[in-house]
């Protein structure tokens, strides 16, 4: 009698150890050994991916949170704590920078090892998915199991089982607060001098301190005299490279070469200018994330030329700058020619 009794109270244990611990939390998959923790973002950032070890098995994990910035897109992204041991090789699997995790999928074997987890990437504008992000390191499995937010919501964190290998694992969901354009005005952005901070202002004073100097961790981009917007020391170092080879570079004219009919010779073209609709990021490349962000293209700047495009984005070139911005759907920035 005594054994049965023991046993029903450890399945009355387990049972109470994986239900919810809040309304926005998913039951965890896998099994219940190890060191129950719930990791969930600061307020007012969204979970964007993992970072962690991975080989037959997963072995530790560490959530990624970001901050919705106005143009849509998240930055800022923080490594919560990491769970599990130290075997397998270095992973990670982040949502696009337009995106966080709306759904996750974890797989076991038949020994109950988490195998992989797949993340789900929303686009915060259109709500529609993304992409998948995926943190494995072997693709079989024998049994899989998914959580997914509901309408209005996006990941917020994971609340994670773990010992010598992560055991369970199962998604923190929390309501969006945005749409992030609604935060601020077209052209606008927060100013960010803290974590936190949502004043809207103009793009070229995001990250600047009251005394003029950039919040820790940025510095001033210096692709021109005077030019003190506040970029990281790698978007630094891109603005002035892409700085230098536009001082370098002949321009492209757009317009087909006319003759002039009194002396025969071809005349050079007219440059045509395309319109700035709206205020957009600037990147060293066709398709850049955060990394290749070299400045902003403010809207209604003038004298803004058409250099090349992979469409939607597009190379434009205005006196001392030169980049790569991006005009397309759920954000067109660009009235071309």
């Amino acid at each position: 009698m005594r054994g049965v009794l023991a046993v029903i109270l450890i399945c009355i244990g387990l049972s109470v150890a994986s239900a919810p611990a809040a309304a926005g939390d998913f039951e965890i998959y896998g099994t219940n050994e190890g060191t129950l923790s719930r990791d969930e973002c600061p307020k007012g950032t969204y979970f964007v991916g993992v970072v962690g070890n991975a080989g037959n098995w997963l072995d530790q994990i560490s959530v990624v949170c970001a901050t919705p910035r106005p143009d849509g897109t998240f930055g800022g992204a923080k490594s919560l704590s990491s769970r599990g041991g130290t075997g397998g090789a270095l992973q990670k699997a982040l949502c696009p920078p337009d995106s966080a995790v709306s759904s996750i999928s974890v797989s076991r074997n038949r020994d109950y090892h988490l195998t992989s987890l797949e993340m789900t990437c929303k686009n915060v504008k259109t709500w529609l998915t993304r992409s998948v992000a995926r943190f494995r390191n072997v693709t079989t499995y024998i049994d899989f199991r998914s959580n997914s937010c509901s309408a209005g919501e996006l990941g917020t964190g994971l609340s994670i089982r773990w010992g010598e290998f992560v055991n369970g694992l199962g998604l923190i969901c929390g309501t969006f607060t945005g749409p992030p354009a609604a935060l601020c005005a077209a052209g606008m952005v927060w100013r960010e001098r803290f974590d936190g901070d949502t004043v809207c202002v103009k793009p070229e004073e995001r990250y600047r301190l009251a005394d003029g100097t950039c919040r820790s961790g940025y510095v001033w981009r210096d692709s021109y005299r005077g030019d003190n917007v506040c970029v990281t020391p790698a978007q630094r170092d891109a603005a002035k490279a892409a700085a230098a080879k536009s001082a370098n570079k002949p321009v492209k004219a757009t317009g087909k070469a006319k003759t002039d009919t009194g002396t025969g010779t071809p005349q050079i073209p007219q440059q045509e200018f395309v319109e700035v609709l709206q205020s957009v990021d600037l990147y060293s490349k066709p398709g850049g994330d955060d990394r290749d962000k070299i400045g902003s293209l403010d809207k209604g700047t003038a004298q803004v030329t058409l250099i090349g495009s992979q469409a939607p984005w597009y190379d434009v070139k205005w006196p001392g700058h030169e980049g790569w911005v991006y005009s397309g759907s759920g954000w067109v920035s660009l009235k071309l020619p």
